[in-house]
C-alpha cells in the first residue's frame, strides 16, 4: 500500500467513526427524550417547560441567539399525556434547530398559553425569513406540522424574507384525547 493509500484509509476510518459518534449521540438524545416524557414525575405542561429552556438556552447561547421563553400561569398547571409531551418537545427542538441552522437571527422568542380550550404555542425569529410561497424541500417544517396534526391540532408559518419567522401552533385540550 502506497503511503497516500495508507492516508486515505485512515482518513476514512475516521470519517467513519465520527459519524458513529454522532448518529450514538443522536439516539441517546432521543432516547432520553423519550424516557422523559413518559416518566409520570414529568406529567405537566411546567416539567415541559423546564426541559425546554435547558435545551434552548444550551443551543441558542452556543450560537449567540438571545433566547426567551414566555408562559402563563394557567399553562403551567396543565398536565398532559407522554404522546402530547414528547411531541411538543420535538417540536420545538426542530423549531429552534432550524432557526439556528437557517436564520441567521440575533433573538428568538418562545411563547406557550392555555387559552379558548387550546393550547397555543409560538415560536419567533428575527432573522433571514424565506418567502412563504415558496416549496420547502427539508423535512422540519412537514415533521412539525405532522406532529401538530397528531395532536388533533395546526400549525401556521408567517415567514417573509429578511422579516424573521413565527411559526404558530394550536393544540386542542381534550380530556379524552390529549390531556388529563
Amino acid at each position: 500500500m502506497t503511503p497516500a493509500e495508507v492516508g486515505s484509509n485512515e482518513k476514512t476510518s475516521e470519517e467513519a467513526v465520527s459519524r458513529i459518534a454522532v448518529l450514538a449521540r443522536e439516539l441517546h438524545e432521543a432516547m432520553s427524550d423519550v424516557v422523559w416524557s413518559i416518566n409520570p414525575v414529568n406529567a405537566s405542561i411546567e416539567s415541559f417547560i423546564q426541559r425546554s429552556r435547558k435545551y434552548l438556552n444550551e443551543v441558542c447561547e452556543a450560537r449567540g441567539i438571545s433566547i426567551s421563553f414566555e408562559s402563563d400561569e394557567k399553562v403551567l398547571k396543565t398536565q398532559a399525556p407522554p404522546e402530547l409531551l414528547h411531541n411538543l418537545l420535538l417540536i420545538i427542538k426542530e423549531a429552534i434547530t432550524n432557526i439556528v441552522r437557517h436564520a441567521g437571527c440575533s433573538q428568538a422568542r418562545v411563547r406557550i398559553r392555555d387559552s379558548d380550550g387550546n393550547i397555543y404555542l409560538d415560536v419567533w425569529d428575527n432573522g433571514c425569513g424565506f418567502d412563504n410561497g415558496s416549496r420547502m424541500t427539508g423535512n422540519g417544517l412537514r415533521n412539525m406540522s405532522r406532529r401538530a396534526e397528531q395532536l388533533g391540532g395546526t400549525m401556521a408559518v408567517q415567514s417573509a424574507k429578511t422579516n424573521g419567522t413565527t411559526l404558530s401552533f394550536s393544540i386542542p385540550k381534550k380530556k379524552n384525547r390529549t390531556f388529563v
